[in-house]
């Protein structure tokens, strides 16, 4: 198993143990697998109950949870430090010894199905399944929701799982960040996916929309997938953080323009990441009324495409090293970011303890960046009221 330690006062650790795989990886059949697997990681050892597993470590007031991503699925607890090897102990007993009971299986199934009804009917959450779907072409693994469909849960069995769960859970990476005594990093290369989505051509705007009763609100994203940047995934994560301090939060772009100058919307968010295939995407999101898509949209291309002063350079460098100080008192996030730079082959020592130095290096090269994403050519997906 891979280690990763780091040393950091305070009341509480954090450990972590995640696996390399996510939904992302799954044959179509057997959608949501992954995310299946994490629930039943929580249902039962050779020595614990579904119930005593939680009591073991909750009854200290530990917090206890887990999450799938398309590209990782991970297992974590936050405890006060004289319990992170009880934290310790039980998330090996977890990851070795669960035994997928098949009595909780037929039961987790129907929960499952209550969590995907209960996305489904967050329209913020909705409208993100349409654009994935709108985004990727069916074939692709990054299409279907991290939940999978009702058609594909029912083909999950028990051998199914078991199955999945010994061929993906080989290679694990071990985190605990807190009351540590000596700092330790043993990695090994990730074993992320390396293919290219199957992006849907697009040209130009693309809208795509779906009506529903119930709803008063429109919901759209907008956005796109890129090829990767001329650089190295460090230097392309840290080029996304600055651009991400111009267009996002309250005093960005996108939010002063659409909110404050124009009243068109309560909450703008603008994100952009990388896949561990080195490609790249970008969205925009925003809730809304229906007449005001095509202005709020013109606004959102306008903002984007706009040349980036060196006066918005400098304040993103602010920006972006205060946030990434904030971060790091942050166990949880701390630990999340070591993970997800993992994935992509991406020293995590080096943009944790450099981030400053990295930040002001690379400001040079934002306007360049930028200049490489056209940010007209993008699916638009809605979700609008009936």
């Amino acid at each position: 198993m891979n280690k990763i330690l780091i040393p950091k006062e305070g009341n509480s650790t954090f450990t972590m143990i995640y696996a390399k795989s996510g939904s992302r990886q799954e044959p179509a059949n057997i959608k949501g697998i992954s995310h299946f697997i994490e629930h039943m990681l929580f249902k039962g050892t050779p020595t614990k109950t579904a119930k005593e597993i939680s009591y073991s470590i909750e009854r200290y007031g530990a917090q206890f949870n887990a999450w799938t991503d398309y590209e990782l699925t991970a297992y974590w607890i936050k405890s006060a430090n004289k319990y992170k090897k009880d934290a310790e102990n039980l998330l090996m007993d977890m990851l070795h010894n669960s035994y997928f009971p098949q009595v909780e299986i037929d039961k987790e199934r129907n929960v499952i199905l209550q969590e995907m009804k209960m996305y489904d009917d967050d329209p913020r959450s909705a409208v993100s399944e349409i654009y994935q779907k709108s985004l990727f072409e069916e074939a692709d693994g990054l299409y279907l929701p991290i939940l999978g469909t009702e058609k594909s849960l029912a083909n999950i069995d028990r051998v199914a799982l078991l199955d999945y769960f010994r061929t993906k859970y080989k290679d694990l990476t071990f985190v605990q960040i807190g009351d540590v005594a000596d700092y330790r990093r043993d990695v090994t290369k990730s074993l992320g996916n390396s293919a290219k989505p199957n992006v849907k051509n697009l040209i130009n705007r693309n809208d795509v929309i779906v009506k529903r009763p119930g709803i008063s609100q429109a919901n759209i994203i907008v956005g796109n997938v890129i090829k990767p940047y001329d650089k190295s995934n460090l230097d392309t994560i840290v080029l996304t953080d600055l651009l991400e301090g111009i267009m996002d939060g309250m005093s960005g772009r996108l939010f002063s323009k659409l909110r404050e100058e124009n009243n068109l919307c309560y909450r703008i968010y603008f994100g952009m990441g990388i896949y561990s295939c080195g490609t790249l995407g970008w969205h925009v999101s925003m809730g809304l009324d229906v007449e005001n898509i095509n202005k709020a949209y013109d606004l959102i291309i306008e903002e984007l495409t706009k040349e980036i002063t060196e006066k918005e350079i400098k304040y993103s460098v602010t920006k972006k090293i205060g946030e990434r100080a904030i971060q790091e008192d942050d166990l949880s996030s701390m630990a999340q970011t070591i993970a997800y730079l993992d994935l992509k082959d991406v020293d995590y020592t080096e943009y944790l303890t450099n981030y400053e130095k990295l930040v002001k290096n690379q400001a040079e090269n934002l306007r360049g960046f930028v200049k490489t994403i056209n940010f007209k050519n993008n699916v638009v997906a809605q979700l609008i009221p009936e």
